[in-house]
């Protein structure tokens, strides 16, 4: 069987991704103060004091609630990262899909063959030689040598 891409499965994924992590931050927030509820019960009774167990298991609760509630935060964010790096791989993907239109024309302009090399590549950064010329400097006369590119 040949498998084929398919971006829609990873963008169901990520959309998946984000709901997870939305909901377990709020699950991490519960499981603390259940257990935050239960400790300050188990608190309040083995120190023999049933008129502070409400107190106990308020207290609890709610510091547990927070502790839970940052660990889902840090949890979820890690689901929204690798729910972002998926969606960039899928725009990767459509960028080197199909060319740019802008890409295509510049290529088709830019099409000239490049410059031929010299047969001696050590010369291959220096300018070639093309003419003597003899010019009078001073009292003098010199010879010249006219580069290529230059009149």
């Amino acid at each position: 069987m040949a498998v084929k891409y398919d971006e829609n499965v990873i963008l169901t994924f990520t959309g998946r991704l984000y709901r997870r992590a939305t909901s377990m931050m709020i699950a991490y927030a519960l499981l603390g103060a259940l257990i935050g509820v239960a400790a300050g019960m188990g608190i309040a009774t083995a120190n023999r004091t049933p008129e502070l167990i409400p107190n106990f298991a308020v207290a609890l609760g709610v510091v547990s609630a927070v502790i839970g509630g940052m660990i889902g935060r840090d949890r979820a964010f890690a689901l929204r990262l690798m729910a972002q790096q998926a969606l960039c791989q899928v725009q990767i993907e459509r960028n080197t899909r199909s060319p740019a239109p802008a890409a295509a024309s510049a290529t088709e302009v830019n099409s000239r063959p490049p410059p031929p090399s010299p047969a001696n590549p050590r010369r291959a950064g220096r300018r070639v030689l093309r003419r003597v010329v003899t010019v009078k400097v001073g009292a003098r006369w010199r010879r010249r040598f006219r580069l290529k590119g230059r009149r």
